[in-house]
């Protein structure tokens, strides 16, 4: 193996353990629609997280993102601009 092959191999590792550290010491850094749906939760009296008890959709203009419709439990939903006019 030449000796690049040996910085790969220690500076991969090393790197991956650093952003996992960055990742965990600041969450928010990461894109996610976690903080979007549950201030939609409270804001629709649903500190709970119960489904039954959420009567507030959670709408996009355009498709929800996969972590909004992970948080929202599949209840995000698409809305297009002539829905808003």
């Amino acid at each position: 193996m030449a000796s690049g092959g040996y910085v790969a191999l220690f500076l991969v590792p090393l790197l991956s353990l650093g952003a996992y550290g960055y990742v965990m010491l600041q969450p928010d850094s990461v894109k996610t629609e976690k903080g979007l749906a549950a201030f939609a939760n409270r804001a629709s009296g649903n500190a709970s997280g119960r489904e039954e008890n959420n009567p507030t959709p959670l709408y996009y203009l355009g498709s929800p993102p996969p972590s909004a419709r992970f948080y929202a439990r599949e209840k995000a939903a698409k809305l297009s601009k002539g829905h808003l006019y």
